[in-house]
């Protein structure tokens, strides 16, 4: 993300320390591309210096999209997505 050689990095980790996701939030910035990691659900009470956290849960044919952390932090209620049937 650093090299500016993409735009975007999309990734799956199973766990990262605050100080490796502290050195990617920064390659991104850097680099002035996004990094999106998708973590585990238990992942969502550790801290981390993301500028935006989101969390998705299914509730039968809707999705909902709850906002964890935002810059600003003013609170902001969840949004809830009808899933498209095939």
């Amino acid at each position: 993300m650093r090299s500016g050689a993409c735009s975007a990095v999309l990734a799956w980790p199973e766990r990262l320390s605050g100080a490796v996701l502290r050195r990617l939030q920064l390659a991104a910035e850097s680099g002035d591309s996004s990094g999106f990691l998708f973590r585990p659900g238990s992942a969502a009470s550790e801290s981390s210096p993301a500028a935006l956290r989101l969390r998705v849960k299914r509730h039968g044919a809707e999705a909902e999209l709850e906002i964890l952390k935002r810059r600003g932090g003013w609170p902001v209620r969840g949004v809830r997505l009808e899933l498209a049937h095939p």
